[in-house]
């Protein structure tokens, strides 16, 4: 919810509708009843409750029996992870939507929701590496295919702040061609797809365990 709201500011053009942070504007805590500021703040609200649901998650790792070091050291992360992002939130405004700047903040996003993923997984399974159910190309694949899946969202990212949604009115593009950055972020998707292909393969050929080979089903389905 907090990406999707984050998305809504950029694509509507309401980066600068709270111009001031953490109140919307000078000493007014609440928007204007128009528009842009109602979209910015409203992406802010989110992450009001987004702290408070990390901060809960904090509290039932710590409070958990019995204890798991692993889920304590996430959770804390993420906390702090949200917090920083809020003020980076907060950087982006006072920089007047500088495209690295949003870059950044959007890329802490998803790192923030890998590591929210990771500590949901964990929490079902025991503590431990666990043992491995697929063959060892498998395990190399998937490897390769996340650190590409990282360049797409920082080529996708780079490609919006080149391109004509830059989040408002006035703020400065990254200068690179638009149809070269294009170029480009497609590129390393149709190489993402390739490995995933390939993955698919292996994982049939060596009899992975069907629920591993139906989420990498899933996983070409949404791209």
């Amino acid at each position: 919810l907090n990406v999707v709201t984050g998305a809504a500011v950029r694509l509507s053009d309401s980066g600068l509708g709270c111009p001031d942070w953490p109140t919307c504007a000078q000493r007014h805590l609440t928007p204007p009843l128009s528009l842009h500021p109602v979209i910015e703040f409203g992406n802010r609200m989110v992450v009001t409750i987004l702290v408070v649901a990390c901060a809960a998650t904090v509290l039932a790792a710590f409070r958990r029996r019995p204890a798991r070091t692993d889920l304590r050291w996430l959770s804390v992360g993420l906390i702090l992870g949200v917090l920083g992002e809020a003020v980076l939130g907060a950087y982006v405004v006072y920089s007047k939507l500088n495209a690295y700047v949003v870059m950044v903040h959007f890329m802490v996003g998803m790192a923030l929701l890998a590591v929210a993923v990771v500590l949901t997984l964990r929490a079902v399974h025991g503590p431990g590496r666990g043992t491995l159910t697929v063959a060892r190309g498998a395990l190399w694949l998937t490897r390769v295919l996340l650190g590409l899946l990282v360049l797409v969202l920082a080529a996708g990212a780079a490609t919006t702040g080149a391109g004509p949604h830059a989040g408002g009115k006035g703020a400065k593009r990254i200068p690179i061609g638009l149809e070269d950055m294009t170029r480009i972020h497609a590129e390393i998707v149709i190489t993402s797809a390739l490995v995933l292909l390939a993955l698919l393969w292996v994982l049939w050929r060596t009899n992975a365990p069907s629920h591993v080979q139906d989420s990498a089903r899933i996983l070409l389905s949404a791209m």
